[in-house]
């Protein structure tokens, strides 16, 4: 959707109708509704059939980590489709973009697996702050304090 824009949105800002983050800004304003409306009904979906702590400050804190790490990959992918002019060119920039993120996450290799030279693409990858945050939202109730 958003490399099907970009052929406008060049010619009007190359004619200095707007800057840039006239049209960046907007955009994502626009996108936060959906955004939350979507973290809402999986996390209302999945939190309680999973079987988390049934307490409403957890399942709230969830929500908002769910919604932050959706709303960074929206970004991230907004980003990726700003930078690649084609439709190919985007799929495998947002592909690649993703699988870094999951590499660095901590889900494929764990940190401590992870070679000295290549720790610090754990400690950039979103992904990993979110399941570190998932982690001890749960892992730090009650229940598993016993």
């Amino acid at each position: 959707m958003a490399i099907s824009r970009l052929p406008v949105f060049y010619k009007q800002r190359d004619y200095y109708f707007y800057p840039g983050w006239a049209y960046a800004i907007p955009s994502f304003i626009l996108k936060v509704p959906v955004s939350l409306l979507e973290s809402i009904a999986w996390t209302s979906i999945t939190y309680f059939l999973i079987g988390y702590a049934p307490e409403a400050s957890r399942f709230f804190c969830h929500l908002l980590i769910l919604f932050l790490i959706h709303t960074g990959a929206l970004s991230m992918f907004r980003c990726v489709a700003s930078y690649c002019q084609t439709m190919v060119a985007g799929s495998v920039g947002g592909t690649l973009s993703f699988l870094v993120i999951l590499l660095f996450g901590g889900f494929i290799i764990p940190r401590p697996s992870m070679p000295k030279w290549l720790k610090w693409g754990f400690w950039i990858s979103p992904l990993s702050y979110a399941e570190i945050g998932l982690t001890g939202n749960e892992f730090l109730a009650s229940r598993w304090l016993k």
